[in-house]
This record gives structure tokens, sequence and C-alpha cells, in this order.
């Protein structure tokens, strides 16, 4: 697993998440990622808050009903910010949808997948 202060997550969080909204406010093309294949545009969404949940944990930024309202917060705020900045997007609450079932992907995934990080880091013994 990385190993990084908190704080180092928290500058890497607001890095993938400034960089999350530049990507969700450029303008759209035919060839975008989103256009890939029908709806590949809410896998993206659910990969991305699933990250954002996992850095968010590493970051530890309070409890997790409090990153889950950030997140939301954060999801929301993109759809506004496509619908009052761009000429190519527009707001979608499936967007949104897609940002929870992101988060709770994160969520569900995030235990599991420590443990199996804990599981292979080789044990330390007291000598």
């Amino acid at each position: 697993m990385i190993d990084l202060s908190p704080r180092a997550w928290r500058w890497l969080l607001a890095v993938v998440m400034f960089t999350g909204l530049a990507f969700a406010l450029r303008p759209l093309d035919d060839m975008a990622p989103e256009n890939w294949f029908p709806q590949s545009d809410k896998v993206f969404h659910l990969l991305f808050f699933g990250l954002l949940w996992w850095m968010g944990t590493r970051a530890r930024l309070g409890s997790s009903i409090w990153l889950a309202v950030g997140l939301m917060a954060f999801a929301v705020g993109i759809e506004v910010a496509q619908a009052l900045f761009t000429a190519s997007r527009s707001a979608s609450a499936a967007d949104v949808l897609a940002d929870g079932v992101g988060v709770l992907l994160g969520a569900w995934a995030t235990p599991r997948l420590d443990a199996i990080a804990s599981r292979r880091q080789p044990q330390k013994h007291g000598r």
C-alpha cells in the first residue's frame, strides 16, 4: 500500500478532485471517453467517486458520514458547474446517482482492500 501521511493524502486528494472537475468541464466531443460505449460516463463516475472515497479515508478527513456528505456535495457541484459554465454539457441526476453508487462502492471496497493489503505486507518482528 502507498505509505503517505494524511496531510500528503489531503493534497493528493485535492489534486485529483481538481483534475476531475477540469475533466468534467472540458468541451465534450464524440471521441471523448464518455462516449466510448453507452453509459460509459456512468462507469467513470462510479470509479472516480470510489477512488475519491478510498483517498478520503487515507486523508483522514473525519467520519465516514462527513466524507460521504462532502463527496456528494462535490458531485452536485460538478453537475451545477456543468450546467452553468459549459455549452456542451448539462446537469444530470443520473450522474449524481452514479457518483453516490461510487461512494457506496468505495465504502464497501476500502476495508476489503485494506485487509488484502495488510495480509500481503511482511510481518515485522521485534528483533
